[in-house]
């Protein structure tokens, strides 16, 4: 039921509801426009629906029920009469081999948006196409440097497309003295001998990003292998499109208590458990195409709250 809203223009407004995943329609879900003046409420049918509010208001949007993960869309300004769609994400849609459960929601909170303690749920997400790798050179001998380029040309052709799902071609592979800028849309990666490797995990609104590849492991005096130095390579390439530790190392907040005797899905290259995978797992796909998806905002928050309208 409505409150009142005094002598307000009503206006009608109408939209689809689909699934984020799959593009389907969403049926049964309740959807509420509520603001402080009033709270107005329809029924999801066959992916439509019908409402009438007061106009030229600010509302917070929720779409709920059994059907979906429960939905929320803040700041939408009804100014007249018109269509606003919305998609939310399904319970039970899947695709790439994995399904949309509750498992998975966990699991998506952790890799997606956990992250730093100066924003620790909020979801990160490039807003312009990274385009560039940016390989330094000086730092390891030619022939690492080798090791490095031939990983990455590896990576570019297998893997690069499925970290931002589909949203970027290939990157160009260019090498260069080190420098202190970070262009948008460039990666800068920085290969060393024995200091470590990671990759930023950027803020809300991505732009650029670094990483850092250990070519020599000192406990086993010897040289990374060809796998391992791709499995390092694409877990700190996902760090960059956005992904967060899922079971092993740090781990943020962890709401979930995920951990390496706790690990829904250990074949992910988030999972860091031991040995890193060198290929995306189903799960990191979906996850991906839901980050990368555009009604999926910067900022996201659990469960899926985005913080503007579209």
């Amino acid at each position: 039921m409505a409150a009142s809203s005094g002598t307000t223009n009503r206006v009608a407004v109408s939209g689809t509801v689909t699934d984020r995943i799959s593009g389907g329609p969403i049926d049964g879900s309740t959807i509420t426009f509520r603001n402080s003046l009033e709270t107005r409420s329809a029924t999801v049918v066959a992916g439509s629906y019908t409402i009438d509010v007061a106009s030229g208001f600010n509302y917070d949007v929720h779409v709920s029920g059994p059907a979906n993960v429960t939905h929320e869309t803040q700041m939408l300004n009804v100014t007249g009469a018109g269509e606003f769609p919305f998609s939310v994400l399904k319970w039970g849609s899947g695709a790439f081999g994995a399904t949309n459960d509750d498992t998975f929601q966990k699991f998506f909170h952790q890799l997606a948006r956990v992250g730093p303690s100066s924003d620790p749920i909020a979801l990160r997400k490039w807003v312009i196409p990274p385009t560039q790798l940016y390989v330094v050179e000086g730092t390891v001998p030619p022939e690492q440097l080798a090791a490095v380029l031939a990983v990455l040309g590896e990576i570019n052709a297998e893997s690069v497309s499925d970290l931002w799902c589909r949203t970027v071609a290939p990157l160009n592979i260019v090498t260069g003295p080190d420098i202190n800028a970070s262009p948008d849309g460039v990666i800068i990666v920085r290969p060393n001998r024995d200091t470590g490797s990671s990759g930023t995990i950027g803020p809300t609104s991505i732009r650029t990003g670094t990483v850092t590849c250990n070519m020599f492991r000192s406990g086993d005096n010897r040289l990374q292998t060809h796998q391992e130095l791709k499995g390092i390579l694409l877990h700190e390439l996902f760090h960059v499109a956005f992904a967060y530790h899922v079971c092993g190392g740090d781990l943020g907040a962890n709401p979930f208590g995920f951990s390496s005797t706790n690990c829904p899905y250990p074949d992910s290259l988030m999972a860091n458990l031991g040995d890193l995978p060198v290929t995306l797992s189903p799960q990191d796909k979906l996850a991906s195409c839901i980050v990368y998806h555009p009604d999926t905002h910067p900022g996201n928050l659990y469960q899926d709250v985005n913080p503007t309208y579209r």
